[in-house]
């Protein structure tokens, strides 16, 4: 428990602002994984904990989650990881939004696309998505874009 909420205090601190009161508390053990709930005093810490994701401990991933709405714990399914993620290397015919979603959509669910302006995109050399990976499938590798009729 200790432990725990050593990390957890190195996670409230690297959060940007501060944080208002959080507690937290050991629900249970299944195999290899602990649960813990970690309440906050306010929505905004709740969300901004959750947004700020991935938390890497001790070279794991501290997966975190909202409260399931059956106020459950043994509900909660923690399979999904959300990144942001820098794609680099497209063709200029095919850089388009609907290309750059299809792909983020081949690695998991697209959370949310930075997508400022095409021509600071291209300067960038690179856009970024925010994906929720399914923890447990690998990403897909080897698919083709068709751009004015040929595979690339």
């Amino acid at each position: 428990m200790m432990i725990v909420l050593m990390y957890m205090l190195i996670l409230m601190a690297t959060m940007g602002p501060p944080v208002g009161e959080w507690s937290v508390k050991k629900l249970g053990t299944e195999g290899d994984d602990t649960f813990f709930q970690v309440k906050f005093s306010n929505q905004h810490d709740s969300k901004l904990a959750l947004e700020k994701q991935p938390w890497l401990v001790n070279g794991g991933l501290l997966l975190l989650e909202g409260w399931p709405s059956s106020g459950l714990w043994k509900d909660t399914r923690l399979d999904k990881v959300s990144c942001w993620v820098r794609l680099r290397g497209f063709l200029l015919k095919a850089f388009t939004k609907n290309n750059v979603m299809r792909i983020g959509e081949m690695a998991g669910m697209v959370e949310e696309l930075r997508w400022s302006s095409t021509q600071q995109i291209l300067f960038n050399g690179y856009v970024q998505l925010r994906i929720n990976f399914p923890i447990k499938e690998s990403i897909f590798v080897g698919w083709f874009i068709t751009v004015a009729g040929k595979k690339h």
